[in-house]
């Protein structure tokens, strides 16, 4: 029987499992029959009996030692969907965010992936797309720079590559490419973007409306082996290389319209910074010139008080004088 979709997820952690599996029952909100949740657990069997799941139809399906790109790879295999969901278990899912993005994969045959908009624990903006240097390494466009609900990150647009945080395909379409499984510690989500748009001629979007809750790297930090790498960072170069010189004219528009949506992004940023510097500098003179009158008020007042007791004393030393008030006359 095929489902509309599957969800994959690898774990170890029944806490953030658990509050995942919950976030999902408003992440979609069609019929719990038509979908699945399928994890490759990881962890130890005193924690699995810890997992509780949702509203959704839920199922540790294998049960393999940690290894995200050939766990999530099997998982593929295994699933009875359409459409592929991949779920970090430390997401929180925002409601309807698998509804939008399976309707951004029904719209648009053009499309290979749907990324999520993700942003941190503390509503700063985590993943809006990621983006490349002009050596090929990859970043996250704005990460930490603005708030989550800027306007800016509000835009659905086609970027050149999204995170594995949380992502969408069709299955055939990830069947035909799967997950790199020579990478070491991260790099292989990257390397999926850029792959399916050199060889399916096809593009990632990002999708605003897919969102979630991200803190990066709250399950790698506690994991062995898994600090960054220099092999994976030399890999993502290379397939940005090749996306380069084997992907279509219109996939690589795609680079330059994200180039400019940044620095138009990041000029408004400046101009608004600057606004706001001109407004304080203002404000900080305007507070100046206030503390400099009070203080000179002060002193003055100060000098006068001072003038007037010199006075008052010169008066008490003359009553004290006993000639003080007696004429002599010649």
């Amino acid at each position: 029987m095929t489902l509309k979709a599957s969800i994959l997820v690898v774990s170890c952690t029944p806490d953030y499992l658990n509050r995942l599996l919950n976030s999902l029952d408003q992440a979609y909100g069609g019929p719990a029959e038509s979908i699945e949740v399928i994890a490759s657990w990881n962890g130890s069997p005193a924690d699995e009996q810890r997992i509780t799941a949702g509203r959704l139809p839920f199922a540790i399906v294998q049960r393999d030692p940690y290894h995200f790109a050939g766990n999530m790879n099997s998982l593929a295999r295994r699933a009875k969907g359409s459409v592929l969901i991949f779920v970090n278990d430390d997401l929180i899912a925002d409601p309807n965010s698998i509804d939008a993005a399976m309707e951004r994969l029904e719209q648009r045959p053009d499309v290979a992936i749907v990324g999520a908009r993700l942003r941190t624990s503390g509503g700063q903006l985590a993943h809006a797309g990621i983006h490349f240097t002009s050596h090929g390494s990859p970043y996250h466009q704005l990460e930490g720079f603005a708030d989550a609900q800027h306007p800016s990150n509000g835009r659905e647009r086609l970027v050149p590559a999204v995170t594995g945080a949380f992502f969408a395909m069709r299955r055939d379409d990830f069947l035909a490419l799967g997950l790199d499984e020579s990478f070491q510690v991260c790099g292989e989500d990257v390397l999926l973007s850029l792959r399916a748009r050199a060889q399916l001629n096809k593009q990632v979007l990002f999708c605003p409306a897919m969102g979630g809750v991200h803190d990066a790297e709250s399950t790698r930090r506690h994991t062995d082996g898994q600090s960054a790498n220099a092999d994976d960072m030399q890999r993502m170069r290379q397939g940005w290389l090749t996306m380069i010189q084997q992907a279509e004219p219109a996939s690589l528009m795609v680079e330059l319209q994200a180039a400019q949506d940044e620095a138009e992004d990041l000029r408004e940023r400046c101009l608004v910074a600057i606004k706001n510097h001109q407004d304080v500098s203002q404000q900080l003179i305007e507070r100046s010139a206030l503390l400099t009158k009070e203080h000179l008020e002060q002193a003055l007042l100060e000098q006068e008080n001072k003038r007037l007791k010199a006075q008052i004393q010169q008066l008490r030393n003359q009553l004290a004088n006993p000639l003080y008030g007696v004429s002599f006359r010649p």
